[in-house]
């Protein structure tokens, strides 16, 4: 019996242990701070962003340093430009419904000069603002459906016009600070 009684105590005490034992916090990895500046290889501008319905300022996140222009494929770098302003949009078919993309760009330079653009700039499409932190992304194109003998969003009667005022919310100018 007395060695039931120790196999019992023993059991006891190490079960006991193991469920009244304090438990660690998990550790943290320390991270040194990085600036996503630099280690990103993403480039930022500070810019006022103007959308139909509004504008915001913030910083421009760039995967680039530039971009190739429309047709023409020259290149231009987004530390000479001073505004970009989208003059008109062009429809595509998507489905039953109707996408919007950006076709002409007048586009001002610091050193004074201003050009038109024609074609679309892939990555003025989307791209995202950070603004105290907060990221947000913006649009250049939008969706539209031709209803009722008008576009849904715009309110333009004929299908055939080209687009010159956007959807609520589409971006429609960039001015860089």
């Amino acid at each position: 019996m007395t060695g039931i009684l120790r196999i019992t105590a023993l059991v006891f005490f190490i079960f006991s242990s193991a469920l009244f034992a304090q438990v660690r916090d998990p550790d943290v990895p320390i991270s040194p701070e990085v600036d996503r500046k630099l280690s990103s290889g993403h480039v930022f501008y500070s810019a006022e962003v103007s959308f139909k319905g509004g504008s915001v300022t913030g910083e421009i996140d760039f995967p680039v340093a530039g971009f190739k222009a429309g047709v023409s494929g020259t290149f231009y770098y987004w530390k000479d430009i001073s505004s970009i302003s989208i003059t008109s949009w062009v429809r595509r078919a998507r489905g039953e419904r109707y996408l919007f993309y950006p076709e002409s760009y007048q586009i001002a330079f610091k050193a004074g000069s201003k050009i038109n653009i024609d074609g679309n700039i892939k990555e003025l499409n989307r791209f995202r603002l950070v603004q105290k932190r907060r990221r947000r992304t913006m649009y250049t194109y939008y969706y539209d459906d031709y209803v009722k003998g008008a576009w849904a969003l715009t309110g333009v009667q004929d299908f055939y016009s080209p687009a010159l005022i956007p959807a609520e919310g589409c971006v429609v100018s960039i001015k860089f600070r």
